[in-house]
């Protein structure tokens, strides 16, 4: 097996190992594909700390699940639904 072949295998096997905490916001986003929702918003929603949401959907930003919208000093994100992961993951 060639060693880019395996970083690549092992990152997606990282993208499955995520915390109930992570799995718990994309499904919300999921089952809201055409919603956006404020840091805020989520965490009182999700039952989870602002700082906790804001650093997932970071990551899920940079891994361009989530879209980004800044309105004034609110982050506002959306489902991305033009990622290749997002809609396999909608359907699942």
């Amino acid at each position: 097996m060639q060693r880019g072949y395996r970083i690549f295998v092992a990152l997606k096997v990282e993208n499955l190992m995520r915390s109930e905490r992570e799995w718990k916001i994309l499904a919300h986003f999921m089952e809201n594909p055409n919603t956006s929702f404020h840091i805020k918003q989520l965490a009182r929603i999700i039952g989870v700390s602002p700082a906790s949401v804001s650093s997932t959907v970071k990551s899920f930003e940079i891994e361009g699940l989530l879209l980004k919208e800044e309105k004034g000093l609110a982050h506002i994100y959306r489902l991305n639904m033009d990622n290749s992961l997002a809609v396999p993951l909608k359907k699942a």
